[in-house]
């Protein structure tokens, strides 16, 4: 995830909170964009049903007023929009002060992102999923899945268990194979590639695209 803020003061409150951020967010890294970089691009449009009222004729002032306007100062009314703040802007017979709703505003993500913006901060999540990154996204899928079935098992925490895992989806399979070590350490358990003969508990843990049944033995 890449982050943009609007100041310092949002900025340490960040970094304070990194990994609770990165944790809640199922994101495997948090950073702040290089200054200038441009995550979201923003249009301005004005709202002409209610600019038609109030201005006539001139609301062309404002149609040319705006598409005149430098990126940077684009963005400078797209955070004011954002806030619900008023903008004065520049015409050529002189400043026009427009309310917020009198402006329309619409956003594209830079290219390879999906990003929203809010209150000045902008997030943008990567939109790759690389082998890696999907690998781990189902070794987490799978250490929430087998933490439920302790549960519904009756396990106390310290309690060691053998999970019974078997899956038709050879990416999957290769997932819990590379990752198998740090998911037996988070759910203290022992995996074995094959359903368990006998199990207290079972479940089956939802994926994108398909299922690992999941078989638990205390």
């Amino acid at each position: 995830a890449l982050l943009q803020v609007p100041s310092a003061a949002a900025r340490r409150a960040i970094e304070r909170f990194r990994s609770e951020v990165c944790e809640e967010l199922n994101v495997e890294e948090l950073s702040f964009a290089e200054d200038g970089a441009e995550l979201v691009r923003y249009t301005l449009r004005p709202n002409l049903p209610k600019l038609g009222k109030k201005l006539g004729k001139r609301v062309k002032l404002i149609q040319d007023a705006l598409a005149a306007l430098s990126v940077e100062k684009v963005k400078q009314i797209a955070q004011s929009v954002l806030s619900e703040q008023s903008v004065t802007l520049a015409t050529a017979e002189g400043p026009i002060e427009l309310l917020a709703d009198e402006i329309l505003l619409s956003a594209q993500s830079a290219e390879g992102l999906a990003a929203r913006t809010e209150e000045g901060l902008v997030v943008g999540i990567t939109t790759e999923i690389t082998p890696e990154l999907r690998d781990r996204g189902i070794a987490r899928e799978l250490v929430r899945a087998i933490g439920e079935l302790r549960k519904k098992a009756g396990c106390k925490v310290s309690d060691r268990v053998v999970i019974g895992y078997h899956t038709s989806d050879e990416t999957a399979a290769a997932a819990i194979v590379s990752l198998g070590e740090s998911i037996q350490r988070e759910t203290l358990s022992q995996l074995q590639p094959a359903r368990l003969p006998s199990s207290d508990a079972q479940s089956v843990c939802e994926l994108d695209d398909s299922t690992i049944e999941l078989t638990l033995q205390r």
